[in-house]
């Protein structure tokens, strides 16, 4: 089992956040490193694979799906519904009924006007569904068949989901997990990873400057398990122990992350973009997006928190009274 104060896991996901933030704040003054800072989605995607791939098999199915979807769906819509209704109103695109109800469903979950950071979402659920089925054919027939995965995501992903290529950055991390779980040794398998990982990126980095293709998916695709096996390496994986106040902000940030996430873009960039009204103070526009952030993530967090709760017990009792 992954522990759960794997505090280096935690420091990369604080980093990761800021990134995608800062990313989206780049992308609005128009600085080009907005294309590397985006990384931090990849970067999360292989920590979900890799905690994944650290815990014990998937058994009750039913209940496992039921619970990473209230976790997922829960805050997605509490951000989702009101930003479709302001939309309806306020935005400088139309909002079409299929464009609604591909959004609630999670097939589609970046087509909403002022909400193309959503897509993200469409990608969890999609590694979500797969994760039982990963389990069961390590457990039976062992890693080629989780590979054969992940060419499958690299090659038909973008076709089943957008963006959906970026689902085998989680499927490599989840076979890294596993292996470590079942016995490799961490830092050998993260030794491993780097090197090829970040051989690759050297290639595909030469190859843009020398021969001019763009290796923008390549060296993201590769790039986060990279990032993920390096900083563990530096860090000290699981050894890694922060200080008190450090503890608290990782723990906090552990808890709010991704209703951050969903959050945060809506007044970056889009038509509700704070620079609309602050044209010339990007820092008040970097410190109201940071108290936005902050504070609607909290708020979201806690309200789907409480249905989950609400859900959680009534489907307890229906089983229950089934008995």
């Amino acid at each position: 089992m992954a522990k759960r104060n794997d505090w280096s896991i935690s420091a990369l996901r604080l980093l990761s956040m800021c990134s995608i933030v800062a990313c989206h704040i780049c992308q609005l003054y128009g600085l080009g490193i907005a294309w590397v800072l985006n990384i931090g989605v990849q970067v999360f995607l292989v920590i979900s694979g890799w905690l994944y791939g650290m815990r014990s098999d998937v058994d009750a199915v039913g209940c496992w799906y039921v619970k990473r979807l209230l976790r997922i769906c829960l805050p997605y819509w509490l951000v989702l519904i009101p930003l479709l209704v302001v939309d309806v109103f306020f935005a400088s695109q139309v909002v079409t009924v299929k464009t609604a109800i591909l959004s609630i469903a999670g097939v589609r979950s970046g087509s909403v006007p002022n909400g193309a950071h959503l897509w993200y979402i469409s990608v969890m659920l999609l590694c979500y569904l797969v994760t039982p089925i990963l389990s069961a054919l390590w457990r039976r027939l062992g890693l080629w068949p989780l590979v054969l995965f992940v060419f499958a995501f690299l090659l038909f992903g973008n076709r089943v989901v957008a963006q959906g290529i970026w689902c085998a950055d989680y499927v490599i991390a989840f076979i890294l997990g596993r292996l470590v779980r079942d016995g490799i040794q961490e830092k050998k398998a993260l030794w491993v990873t780097s090197i090829i990982f970040g051989g690759g990126c050297i290639a595909f980095a030469l190859a843009e400057c020398l021969l001019g293709i763009s290796a923008y998916k390549v060296l993201h695709l590769l790039g986060g398990p990279l990032i993920f096996s390096v900083f563990r390496l530096l860090i000290g994986c699981e050894a890694f122990a922060p200080s008190g106040r450090l503890r608290l902000l990782l723990a906090w940030d552990d808890s709010y992350s991704y209703e951050i996430y969903l959050v945060h873009q809506i007044l970056i960039l889009g038509d509700f973009s704070l620079a609309i009204h602050f044209s010339n103070m990007p820092a008040v526009v970097v410190l109201l997006t940071i108290i936005w952030s902050l504070v609607a993530g909290y708020v979201v967090h806690h309200l789907s928190m409480g249905l989950r709760s609400v859900i959680e017990m009534k489907l307890v009792r229906e089983i229950e009274g089934e008995k």
